[in-house]
């Protein structure tokens, strides 16, 4: 696979790992999984298909995207003031807004970017609302998929440097492979990375007062393990 599909591949599966731990832990209602799934499966599929974008068979305008968000940001106090009565639910709910848009829209590098900023979000907010053990495979996951995706669009990034690209912001280049010693060192510094998140995790003492929960007084939480 060369370079810049495994950047693709890799960016969709980065927000797939985001999404999965959101759906594990934020007891979404039905349509918010169909919708969040459905919109990666597709996007997956449009990758396998060789498709430039999930918009190309569609032809929708940026305009006609940029009022669904407008919308969606409205249905977000909507949700926050009338439904959910809970600022954490009802912004993980317009998150899966964002990132429909997003894959509906990556074209530019920014695009990815932005992509990333809403995956990320995601996690933390996943890992806001469980303690469970098994939480730590979601973020590891999402440690090991983000090393190579960053790395990935690094390469990407100097590729179209190098190449003198014209126009403000042009579309991705067509690079090399990759090879054998980069897979296994791209793995090898992933690992690295997480074996610096674990030390980070029991080394640092954890202080967390449930700023974006309804009962803040009985959500308190000090320094230290519980039994």
């Amino acid at each position: 696979m060369d370079v810049t599909s495994a950047f693709r591949l890799s960016s969709l599966l980065l927000a797939t790992a985001a999404f999965t731990g959101l759906a594990l832990t934020a007891s979404l209602p039905p349509g918010f999984l169909f919708l969040g799934f459905g919109c990666l499966l597709a996007a997956l599929a449009a990758f396998a298909m060789q498709a430039s974008s999930l918009t190309q068979p569609l032809g929708a305008s940026l305009h006609f995207w940029n009022v669904l968000i407008m919308v969606a940001f409205i249905w977000f106090w909507i949700d926050y003031l009338w439904f959910s009565n809970d600022l954490l639910h009802a912004g993980v709910h317009f998150l899966i807004g964002l990132m429909v848009n997003k894959l509906f829209n990556l074209h530019q590098r920014r695009d990815y970017l932005q992509l990333y900023a809403i995956s990320f979000i995601m996690i933390l907010a996943s890992a806001a609302m469980t303690t469970e053990v098994w939480y730590g495979t979601v973020v590891v996951t999402y440690l090991l998929i983000g090393v190579w995706t960053l790395l990935l669009y690094q390469l990407v990034m100097e590729a179209d440097r190098a190449g003198h690209a014209s126009g403000p912001e042009p579309a991705l280049p067509e690079i090399g492979r990759i090879t054998a010693q980069f897979f296994w060192s791209t793995n090898g510094l992933a690992a690295g990375a997480l074996a610096v998140t674990l030390i980070i995790f029991f080394t640092f003492p954890r202080i967390g007062v449930g700023l974006f929960q309804k009962n803040r007084d009985q959500t308190m939480r000090t320094v230290g393990f519980t039994e």
